[in-house]
């Protein structure tokens, strides 16, 4: 059917190759017959309705029918991510007819009647807002061990959001005492705090910075990658270990030559780690510049020194003497723990930053192993 069709070319967003690989599932599992429901089914996906449905029940704060309602589609089979993800198609969409009402021409009649009263009773601050939120409750939910609960919390904290007075509305709600023209006569019992909202916007905590001296600030390459290793982060860790060429980096920016194994979006994802983790906005770039050598191989070289300074020294060939048959198995600094890292901090000639988790090689003499 057209609606099934339509169900299978948004889900392919845009690859022909994904689109008819779906087609054949769907073919092949309906016997040769391809209607919406089975699609949705095969897919994952949620009913368009049910889904209008429930933004217009978040929109509206209705945190309980909201519960319900996820639940209900997600024991039909709906896919707690897709979901979300059409929540945004939604906001979208909706958004979009606040500033383009022809923007619904496209749609059936029942949506776009729908999506038009939607676009004319709720603000652009809202709207926004709502993208915000899903955007970060779809992050979540991606990650989160277990997707349905993600997505409930997600929706939950967008229901107590919805009705927030603008930024505007709650100035004037400060000045004047009284409670601002979008915020609700009587607000959910669950966030109610005896009074009015003006009230409630007054007594709100404001969110504390956090304290730029706690957030790590790596310096250089090899600290950029000793972040990652304590953030558990050990595909990235190899990739940057064997596949990336430090070209430049200081705080804040990173240019590297990427080796053609390494992904396509290692850059993007730099940013926005080392931007979540250190409070601050880091640049990453790929240069085409040849760079310094792998980290890997600097620690091979590293190793080869510090294994050919060892063997030169007077102790250790004596040992060697005395015990015929012996050999040097490995050499490791003393106090150096056990990383990936292990070998390239000592060559650094920049202190690591303090209270940072990997050591401290600076402060171990030269001629100690």
């Amino acid at each position: 059917s057209p609606e099934a069709l339509a169900l299978v070319a948004r889900a392919a967003d845009g690859s022909v190759r994904d689109g008819l690989s779906m087609l054949d599932q769907a073919i092949a599992h309906g016997a040769g017959v391809v209607d919406a429901a089975q699609v949705r089914d095969m897919l994952g996906l949620a009913d368009r309705s049910r889904v209008l449905e429930l933004f217009e029940k978040t929109m509206r704060g209705d945190a309980p029918a909201v519960v319900a309602l996820l639940g209900e589609m997600h024991d039909a089979g709906a896919d707690p991510v897709v979901i979300l993800q059409d929540l945004l198609e939604l906001a979208h969409w909706v958004t979009r007819l606040k500033v383009t009402p022809e923007a619904s021409a496209a749609a059936a009649d029942s949506e776009r009647t729908q999506g038009l009263a939607m676009a004319q009773k709720l603000s652009m601050a809202a709207l926004t807002r709502a993208w915000a939120l899903l955007m970060k409750g779809l992050e979540e939910t991606l990650r989160a061990p277990s997707p349905a609960r993600a997505a409930e919390m997600a929706l939950i904290r967008l229901c107590y959001a919805a009705d927030l007075p603008s930024p505007a509305d709650a100035l004037k709600a400060l000045q004047n005492g009284g409670a601002p023209a979008s915020a609700p006569a009587s607000p959910p019992p669950a966030r109610s705090g005896g009074g009015g909202g003006g009230a409630a916007v007054a007594r709100a905590p404001q969110p504390i910075a956090a304290d730029a001296a706690t957030l790590p600030n790596p310096r250089n390459f090899t600290e950029v990658v000793a972040l990652f290793e304590s953030k558990r982060e050990a595909r990235l860790v190899n990739f940057l270990m064997h596949h990336v060429h430090e070209v430049r980096c200081e705080p804040g920016l990173i240019e590297f030559r990427p080796e053609s194994t390494a992904p396509p979006d290692l850059a993007s994802r730099l940013s926005d780690l080392l931007g979540k983790w250190t409070g601050r906005r880091w640049i990453a770039s790929v240069s085409s510049a040849e760079g310094k050598p792998t980290l890997s191989q600097q620690k091979a070289t590293n190793a080869d020194s510090l294994r050919a300074a060892a063997e030169a020294d007077p102790l250790v060939q004596a040992i060697l003497k005395t015990f015929p048959g012996a050999k040097l198995e490995a050499v490791r600094r003393k106090g150096e723990q056990a990383s990936l890292l292990a070998g390239l901090h000592g060559t650094t000639e920049e202190e690591p930053p303090a209270g940072e988790e990997y050591p401290a090689d600076d402060d171990i003499p030269e001629s100690e192993y």
